[in-house]
């Protein structure tokens, strides 16, 4: 299944918006490519953009955050950093080519 963007997911904000609707075009790339029998290598490589433009969208938000005095922003920054390691982990499945991750990223992905 794949993510449809959906303006209730907006935060209100334009640039943040749009970071979250590219996030969900990557995953809908791993999605298509795991669908279509992608080998490891593809996957992988498709999974390093989810990650790298996850890192860029964090360190965005938590800028932005911080520049309007989020009070939570100490709890946000750890729930990042929680799945930046998740991800970390994951990746880490797909390139031991372990049976049944892109299926694991893609459940991963979805929640």
């Amino acid at each position: 299944m794949k993510l449809q963007w959906s303006a209730d997911f907006s935060v209100q904000h334009d640039k943040m918006d749009a970071q979250h609707q590219r996030l969900c075009d990557i995953i809908n790339s791993f999605y298509d490519a795991v669908d279509s029998g992608a080998s490891f290598n593809k996957l992988q490589s498709i999974f390093k953009d989810v990650f790298d433009f996850t890192a860029y969208h964090f360190a965005k938000e938590e800028a932005l955050l911080e520049q309007q005095s989020f009070p939570k922003l100490g709890e946000h920054k750890i729930i990042h950093q929680q799945l930046v390691q998740r991800v970390q982990e994951l990746m880490e499945d797909l390139k031991a080519e372990q049976p049944g991750s892109p299926e694991k990223v893609k459940l991963f992905l979805k929640n």
